[in-house]
C-alpha cells in the first residue's frame, strides 16, 4: 500500500511538471516516457529488485536528458 501511495505521489510529481509552460517540447517528451515508465512498474506484480533499479535507471536517464537541456 504504502508502495502504490509513493508511486502514485511520483505520478502526480509528473504531472504537475508536465502542467508547466516552461518545458521545452523535448523535455516534455522526456517526461511523458519517465511517466509512463513508472507506471508501467506500478503495474508489475511483485516486480524484482532488478526490475526497478532499471526502472529508477532509466527515469534518471531521461529527466538527466531533459534538464541538460534547459
Amino acid at each position: 500500500m504504502r508502495r502504490n501511495r509513493a508511486l502514485r505521489a511520483c505520478i502526480a510529481e509528473f504531472d504537475a511538471l508536465l502542467e508547466r509552460n516552461d518545458l521545452e517540447p523535448e523535455q516534455k517528451d522526456d517526461v511523458k516516457r519517465s511517466r509512463k515508465r513508472l507506471k508501467e512498474l506500478g503495474r508489475t506484480k511483485n516486480p524484482t529488485k532488478a526490475e526497478m533499479f532499471d526502472c529508477i535507471r532509466e527515469i534518471s536517464k531521461e529527466l538527466l536528458d531533459a534538464l541538460r537541456r534547459k
